[in-house]
């Protein structure tokens, strides 16, 4: 029983351990050559970097690249981690490169030969002579890339040295790599100098591009060809090697379509605002993103245009891009103008842009948070002064600013007493119209009054006097709808993508707009609000994940899930109680 019980173990044994392979890309290289050392990793929690110490004493560590490939199986998850490292020989020889440890366990060591300068030693005049040294070529092109392997639209840095013993003349002509479905660019100006190639002096041109595979199909990149004569009428005429890339398809996908894989994306924001937002003010909101490492055509747009409370306009979108030694930097620019509609509280959303860190292998978010914009009333807003109606107006008033009346002239004195008995006797004929019309005006003044007063008590005054201008709850609840609304869209995207880290930030967020009345800080205040003993286990589900390692793990759905139903509960509350009323 105890020996196979020692047997289960011993097969158990290597499944709980990582297993190290390394291999290199080519197993004998010149000494001005380099190579790439691949240190593949497989294993089902995290790992450290691997030990390079041993590397120092024989080679020249040029670079390094980490990839991860994370697989779920019926067990489990496991991932396997890759190491590049690009090196440069020291010296000539056999190199036998050491095991190298990684979480405990090591690899087989590697031996690489190196070829060197060749040197004719003649020891014996009776031996045979050794045959004729090689001679160097008149002109070379060499071509390498940093790493060969990286995701769809990733950036890989392809280098061409083109190597001539004799300088150019101007009749010269270079056919650029070719890759089908990448895009090629050309990294800054070419570089020459003098080297020292097999021991004889050569002129090089280094020649940088970047190359963007937006297929995971074979990758093979024609190489550059250079053909021209140099200054003493030589015809030049070389070609690189071709290289093959391993494009890995994309990890992930989100909701906006778009895919940004980079080593590293900035985003920030900017205002320009009067002191006073009131309705109808305009502000000027400028949008900047940054990343390293792809094309500024690739950026996608930042700034959502739909709001109920405002209107949104793009006023323009800067693209500009800066070619570096380590890589290209693009940078998008928006800019926004925002003009209120009304007062009250208005929400811009917040802003997500999902990308990939091809450094670290895993996905990020950059964001920006919610912005609120609180717009005060209008200066114009006071109850508008009653003014007495003018029988005539002064044009020059109307130019000042002022009014006046114009008084009517007395009429001309009557000329018979006839006249004045007439009239006296048609003013008596009249008199008891006159006196009902009199009652009648003076019965509806009456009634005006009495009404102007009893509404005049009802409406509430401010400390002027005045009856205040009704309060806008409807535009009130519109915002705070619009906001809970935009929270909601945000946190679901977290959740969508599996992000914990945003969607706990996502979440507390949604829950200050969800219940505006309560003070929620953190996730211990949403459980306070919520009430919800399945919201509580995915809450105290989602913090475990957060405080972990290994983030990936984590599944968003269910939180969703939770969340949607307290949204549709409300909703059918609010629905009943307007039924009721």
């Amino acid at each position: 029983m105890r020996s196979y019980l020692f047997l289960l173990i011993s097969l158990l044994a290597p499944l709980c351990h990582a297993e190290v392979n390394t291999y290199l890309s080519r197993y004998t290289i010149a000494q001005q050559e380099t190579v790439r050392l691949t240190i593949e990793v497989t294993h089902q929690e995290a790992i450290s970097r691997p030990d390079l110490s041993g590397l120092g004493n024989d080679f020249v560590v040029v670079g390094s690249k980490k990839v991860t490939i994370s697989n779920r199986l019926r067990s489990g998850s496991q991932a396997t981690t890759r190491w590049q490292i690009l090196l440069r020989p020291r010296k000539s020889g056999e190199i036998t490169i050491a095991p190298i440890a990684v979480h405990g366990e090591s690899s087989l060591p590697l031996t690489l030969k190196v070829i060197g300068p060749r040197v004719s030693i003649r020891r014996n005049s009776s031996l045979p002579a050794p045959e004729p040294e090689q001679t160097a070529p008149a002109a070379l092109m060499q071509t390498e890339v940093e790493h060969r392997q990286g995701y769809e639209g990733s950036e890989f840095h392809y280098i061409a040295k083109f190597l001539h013993q004799a300088p150019l003349s101007n009749d010269q002509l270079l056919r650029a790599p070719y890759l089908d479905k990448a895009l090629i660019l050309e990294n800054g100006t070419p570089q020459e100098e003098q080297v020292i190639y097999r021991g004889q002096p050569y002129y090089q041109t280094l020649y940088r591009y970047l190359i963007y595979p937006d297929s995971t199909e074979e990758n093979r990149i024609e190489p550059p060809r250079f053909t021209g004569t140099s200054t003493d009428g030589t015809f030049y005429d070389a070609r690189g090697e071709t290289i093959k890339l391993d494009v890995l398809p994309r990890p992930q996908n989100n909701s906006r379509g778009y895919w940004l894989p980079a080593d590293r994306l900035e985003l920030s924001d900017s205002f320009q605002q009067p002191e006073r937002l009131e309705p109808g003010s305009t502000l000027i909101r400028t949008l900047t993103l940054q990343a390293f490492g792809l094309p500024a055509e690739r950026l996608p747009s930042l700034a959502p245009l739909q709001n109920e409370l405002a209107e949104l306009t793009l006023l323009d979108t800067d693209l500009s891009e800066t070619f570096t030694p380590e890589g290209l930097i693009s940078t998008r620019v928006e800019r926004v103008q925002i003009t209120v509609k009304e007062r009250g509280e208005v929400t811009l959303p917040p802003i997500d842009i999902y990308w990939w860190d091809t450094y670290e292998d895993r996905g990020k978010v950059a964001s920006l948070a919610p912005v609120i914009l609180r717009v005060a009333p209008s200066s114009g807003d006071a109850p508008p002064q009653v003014s007495s109606t003018l029988t005539d107006t002064n044009p020059a008033a109307i130019a000042t600013g002022t009014s006046s009346t114009t008084v009517p002239q007395s009429a001309p004195a009557p000329e018979s007493t006839d006249t004045e008995a007439n009239t006296n006797e048609d003013r008596s004929s009249l008199m008891p119209l006159v006196s009902i019309l009199v009652l009648i005006s003076i019965i509806s003044s009456l009634g005006w009054l009495y009404t102007f007063n009893r509404l005049k008590h009802r409406a509430p005054k401010t400390d002027d006097g005045h009856s205040p201008r009704p309060a806008p709850e409807e535009t009130r609840r519109r915002s705070l709808k619009l906001a809970e609304h935009n929270a909601y869209s945000a946190l679901a995207q977290a959740c969508q993508n599996n992000q914990v880290d945003l969607a706990k930030i996502r979440l507390i967020d949604w829950a200050q707009r969800f219940w505006p009345e309560a003070q929620i800080n953190n996730c211990e205040g949403i459980s306070k609000a919520a009430k919800n003993q399945t919201l509580d286990f995915l809450i105290i589900d989602l913090e475990q994940h957060f405080y972990r390692d290994d983030k990936t793990q984590w599944q968003g759905d269910l939180l969703l899930q939770a969340i949607e139903t307290l949204r549709r509960r409300r909703k059918r509350q609010m629905d009943t109680g307007e039924e009721r009323v």
